[in-house]
């Protein structure tokens, strides 16, 4: 079985990304009107502060990290330090998938 063989130019690449960028500002120029998109967008509400349900989820997650970083940090060289790293990734809850 052949493999395929991708050839990565980097102005091809760049152009791209800056087309895609371009694509996403809210200043750039509607391609219907041809004048400038406004960038205040007026029909999104004002930030709300979070709820009682996400603030004890950020309690808990701080607390969670606290506890994550005094363990590494009680390791006595870096080869027990990569152990214990190794050892929280393999760890159940620490899967996204």
């Amino acid at each position: 079985m052949a493999t395929m063989k991708f050839v990565f130019n980097e102005p091809v690449w760049s152009g791209a990304l800056t087309r895609s960028a371009d694509a996403l500002s809210p200043t750039r120029p509607d391609p219907t009107t041809g004048r400038e998109r406004n960038p205040r967008r007026t029909n999104v509400s004002p930030p709300r502060s979070p709820g009682f349900f996400e603030r004890i989820d950020r309690w808990f997650w701080r607390l969670a990290l606290r506890d994550r970083e005094q363990y590494l940090a009680n390791s006595q060289d870096i080869f027990e330090l990569e152990e214990r790293i190794r050892r929280l990734d393999r760890a159940v809850g620490s899967r996204y998938y």
